[in-house]
């Protein structure tokens, strides 16, 4: 078996560019890999937090139901089993991969591979980015366009998910702003006219001068959430305008959230430094700082977890300690949801790192395992129960 193959039809499979009948030999492939192979391939696709907090025997007890034991003995043998194995155990399951192995009887070694479900939401495939013009005008980016410039504005496409954004400004024109904006279930890496560079997150709209590299403009607006790597330059500071808080940058990288609605904005720094304001304060972030801005309090968080915060980037939901409604509320910038209905409050908190799905379903069915919920899809709304 040629190693290589299989890790190549593994990573396509997480990305859903498997053909059918790819699928199959991925299928056949998995079931005869050794132990030790299986075991390192779902290793190097799951993110592990071994210190996360969570309560345990709740999690133990809800996969010794799913597997339905049933002799008291075997469900002593493998309540030991699941504590001295907890974190691989766990992950199996939320990867929606299962090795049963001797523990549970070899017999029963599978791999389970999910299936789209009647009432679920799945990303579009056919999904893309738009390109707001100066006048309003909205363009769809989709994957035949590879040049598109409208007078001093443009993009590039550069395949995948990537983009150059080209200005060029004259001091004839009138400051105003063009926007690329990402729909649901999309993220983009774009790259600007200074050679700074942005990752766009999922619904979320980033906003550019048409005068950006003119003189010292070099200002853009952010609605949703952006990754940035500022080039350096001394001379021309690098504004992010969210809301109404503004960030000022000289060459760095940090993350900005800011979502609509009452939500605030969280500016979080990796490398360098920003000065963060609003109209009553400012501070200024050093690395693993983080600056929660809920006008008119501005409030300064130290020793933050960038991986936690990057998660998004890397392709991963990230959740620690988190009450269900703001979980619920993260999934919705992700997924093509119009509602969501809290038919329990639940005081519960979930602590969670999974790679994003394409279903919302197979993403519900791992939360219940870790959850004492119940979730369920009508059309597009989301009932939790």
């Amino acid at each position: 078996m040629k190693l290589e193959y299989l890790k190549d039809l593994w990573d396509r499979y997480q990305k859903d560019m498997l053909s059918q009948h790819e699928m199959v030999i991925l299928k056949r492939l998995l079931v005869k890999l050794p132990e030790e192979d299986l075991e390192a391939l779902i290793d190097s696709t799951i993110i592990v937090d071994y210190n996360a907090k969570f309560p345990k025997e709740n999690v133990y007890q809800t996969i010794l139901k799913k597997l339905s034991l049933k002799s008291k003995r075997e469900r002593i043998r493998n309540i030991a089993i699941l504590s001295s194995a907890a974190a691989a155990v766990i992950l199996l399951v939320l990867i929606g991969t299962w090795k049963i192995t001797d523990h549970f009887g070899r017999e029963n070694k599978v791999v389970g591979f999910y299936k789209k479900q009647k009432n679920d939401i799945t990303l579009l495939s056919n999904s893309h980015p738009n390109f707001r013009l100066l006048d309003g005008k909205i363009l769809p980016i989709t994957r035949n366009v590879r040049n598109l410039r409208i007078g001093s504005i443009g993009i590039k496409s550069h395949g995948g998910e990537n983009y150059s954004i080209i200005v060029d400004p004259t001091e004839e024109n009138k400051e105003m702003y063009f926007a690329f904006e990402n729909a649901k279930g999309k993220t983009s890496h774009l790259i600007l006219s200074d050679g700074s560079e942005v990752w766009l997150n999922s619904a979320s709209k980033l906003e550019i001068s048409n005068f950006y590299g003119l003189g010292k403009n070099r200002n853009v607006k952010l609605i949703g959430e952006a990754y940035f790597e500022v080039k350096h330059d001394a001379n021309r500071p690098f504004f992010v305008n969210s809301k109404d808080v503004e960030i000022k940058v000289l060459g760095t990288t940090f993350n900005i959230k800011s979502r609509t609605g009452n939500g605030g904005v969280e500016a979080t720094l990796v490398t360098g430094k920003i000065f963060v304001r609003n109209k009553n304060r400012e501070l200024i972030l050093l690395p693993n700082q983080q600056a929660n801005i809920q006008d008119p309090i501005i409030t300064l968080n130290k020793d933050i977890d960038i991986g936690s915060v990057l998660a998004w980037k890397n392709g991963s939901f990230n959740f620690e300690n988190k009450p269900i409604p703001e979980i619920l509320e993260e999934l919705k910038e992700w997924y093509d949801l119009d509602q969501i209905i809290l038919k329990t409050h639940s005081k519960e908190r979930i602590t969670l790192n999974i790679v994003r799905t394409r279903s919302l379903k197979e993403l519900l069915d791992k939360m219940e395992l870790i959850s004492n919920l119940k979730f369920k899809i009508e059309g597009r709304r989301l009932i939790v129960q």
